[in-house]
């Protein structure tokens, strides 16, 4: 939900110059990233307790690396949005 709503607000910053859509959605991303951290973390401790699959393991934290790469993209267009505004 999140990630659909930073996604919506960038097509609207395509549109139209908005300093406070510009900060909801830096905001917005730095959240998101801190989540995927959260979550890592717990991910990690759980692991860490239970007899899982090691493999899955590692998945799990390619995937939320990857997650946080795209997060990464996104904001870097947004600040390039809001220059040539």
């Amino acid at each position: 939900v999140h990630v659909f709503g930073m996604l919506r607000g960038l097509a609207d910053l395509f549109h139209a110059v908005n300093p406070p859509l510009r900060r909801y959605l830096l905001g917005e991303a730095e959240h998101i990233k801190e989540h995927c951290f959260q979550a890592a973390t717990a991910h990690e401790t759980t692991m860490t307790h239970s007899f899982g699959h090691p493999q899955a393991f590692a998945i799990y934290f390619e995937i939320m690396d990857r997650f946080k790469r795209i997060l990464d993209r996104l904001t870097a267009v947004v600040k390039l949005i809001s220059k040539k505004g």
